[in-house]
């Protein structure tokens, strides 16, 4: 399976290129697939095509290599990838979004200020911004930490505790990446 290039016009008036893959017939969920600091690459175009073979309907984006402002991407461009996701004609149902590193944590940020049913977080590459996000979550959403190069796992523990809504699970023996074939663990 194999995606196909589009634009996608942001709400701020620029635009940018991303990936989109779906199922081979019929129709699915939604994902929105951000990557980490090293871009639209191999690894993200694979997960979106195993994610389009399991049936869902995938929106990578090509995000710009550095925030375009401070305090990150603006809240209404977060809102126009999900819309693009609702726009593709395979598009049925709910929309998650996936991030990892960078994109872990604008996963978190999207969790707090658009419109989607569920998020998932690899490795935020900085978690201590997730934490302002946090409690303006009211999504299911799951983090995913490894045990090296990371957060305080105090920190993380309080500042996840009391949200059944929010799952985390740490990967003993691993540092940032470890999803990646060919990561060191």
């Amino acid at each position: 399976m194999s995606g196909t290039f589009i634009d996608i016009a942001l709400r701020d008036g620029t635009t940018i290129p991303a990936y989109v893959t779906h199922p081979e017939t019929g129709s699915g969920p939604g994902i929105v697939l951000l990557h980490d600091t090293s871009g639209l690459d191999d690894f993200i175009k694979r997960t979106a095509d195993l994610y389009a073979e399991e049936s869902y309907v995938v929106l990578a984006p090509q995000l710009p290599a550095r925030d375009p402002q401070p305090g990150g991407i603006a809240a209404e461009n977060f809102a126009a990838l999900v819309d693009s996701v609702r726009a593709l004609p395979p598009h049925a149902g709910k929309i998650g979004v996936v991030g990892f590193g960078r994109g872990g944590r604008l996963a978190t940020r999207i969790a707090a200020q658009a419109d989607v049913d569920c998020a998932a977080c690899y490795y935020a590459d900085d978690f201590a911004t997730c934490l302002a996000d946090i409690p303006t979550i009211r999504c299911p959403i799951v983090f995913h930490f490894p045990e090296h190069g990371t957060h305080d796992q105090r920190e993380i523990e309080t500042a996840l505790a009391g949200k059944p809504h929010i799952e985390r699970y740490g990967y003993p023996g691993c540092a940032p990446g470890f999803i990646e074939v060919g990561s060191p663990p």
